[in-house]
């Protein structure tokens, strides 16, 4: 488990760090700039000497800050960027590296574990990733800081009910907690297409998870118009950069979870069965996966670049107006579905 461990954290910080520069160079023509091209043979040396220059840049801290929580604060940022992908399932089992003598059974799974509760576990992190923002913005001792911060807490209770509802009717078609049973379930056909409403519970989960990352157009705890940058505003160095990091990983990760709930998973496009020989196989599902998960950061960097940022008061209103009301009727008329189908003995549903 240690070295799936290490791995996971190389590839995922490596792929945080290259999602910087993708964003910027798709980035760049839509604003009609060149975007980075410097560093390297087409820019792609540029995260590292983003890297190299946030490291070796002075660490400032002001002399009112609250230091212990002020350092923990970046911390806690990239810690659950990071163990946010631990129950993530990239792929089905593979049966050789799983028989290998001296190797536990898990050891072909790829992902770092496989527990029977992690949607509980993902939502616990989520949970937990808010005080980040909380903690930095008090800190710091600065008001602009602490106004982002007491934006992010009331954007969590706006859309954290919505996105704990939106992923039920996945949870009662699988019946079970467990993301890998999630996966499987998605064998013949996605969530968002075979579930009653799918398109509504995978359009609130997007736009939850999209508040979650802090990103715009729901960015309101940066908002540099108002706040100057929110309740990082007080941070240099590499403390900066960490919230950075923890931001970008955020979006690979947020990617990976609607991919895992409404889009397969690593399973392939629905009733399309390439006929791949058995040991190619589990493979071609960490292939899938790695195209599903691409194809929706893609989308978020578009969708970053291309709306406009609501008002605080319209966020909290969609989220307590909108999103819950849709994610509270999914959730009913998934559960009358389901019963309907256990009556009738249709297990299409449920």
């Amino acid at each position: 488990m240690v070295v799936k461990m290490l791995v996971l954290m190389v590839l995922f910080l490596g792929a945080t760090a290259y999602n910087t520069l993708y964003e910027r160079r798709v980035v760049a023509p839509i604003q009609q700039r060149i975007g980075p091209n410097r560093a390297g043979p087409w820019g792609l040396l540029q995260p590292i000497a983003d890297a190299v220059k946030l490291f070796f840049k002075e660490d400032i801290v002001t002399s009112q800050a609250e230091r212990f929580l002020y350092y923990l604060a970046p911390i806690i940022s990239v810690s659950c960027a990071m163990l946010f992908m631990a129950a993530v399932p990239f792929g089905p089992e593979v049966p050789i590296l799983s028989r290998l003598p001296d190797m536990p059974p898990s050891w072909g799974k790829f992902s770092i574990t496989d527990l029977n509760v992690a949607v509980l576990y993902v939502f616990s992190v989520s949970s937990i990733s808010i005080y980040s923002v909380l903690l930095g913005g008090w800190s710091a001792n600065s008001k602009y800081s602490l106004i982002g911060g007491m934006r992010s807490g009331a954007q969590m209770i706006s859309y954290e009910i919505a996105m704990g509802l939106s992923v039920m009717p996945v949870i009662m078609s699988a019946g079970s907690l467990s993301l890998n049973e999630i996966v499987v379930r998605q064998a013949d056909m996605w969530n968002v297409l075979r579930l009653p409403w799918g398109p509504v519970g995978f359009f609130i989960l997007l736009m939850a998870l999209l508040a979650e990352s802090n990103r715009a157009p729901f960015d309101l705890v940066e908002a540099e118009q108002e706040l100057v940058a929110g309740y990082h505003t007080e941070y240099s160095s590499m403390k900066f950069g960490a919230f950075f990091v923890a931001e970008y990983g955020n979006l690979i990760t947020i990617s990976a979870l609607i991919v895992t709930f409404y889009l397969g998973g690593w399973q392939g496009l629905p009733l399309i069965n390439l006929h791949l020989p058995a040991y190619l196989t589990p493979w071609l599902g960490l292939v899938w996966f790695a195209i599903k998960t691409a194809v929706l950061v893609a989308a978020f960097v578009w969708i970053r670049w291309t709306f406009p940022r609501p008002r605080y008061d319209q966020l909290m209103g969609w989220g307590w107006k909108v999103f819950f009301p849709l994610a509270l009727g999914n959730v009913f008329v998934a559960g009358l579905f389901i019963y309907l189908g256990q009556y009738f003995g249709i297990g299409y549903f449920g």
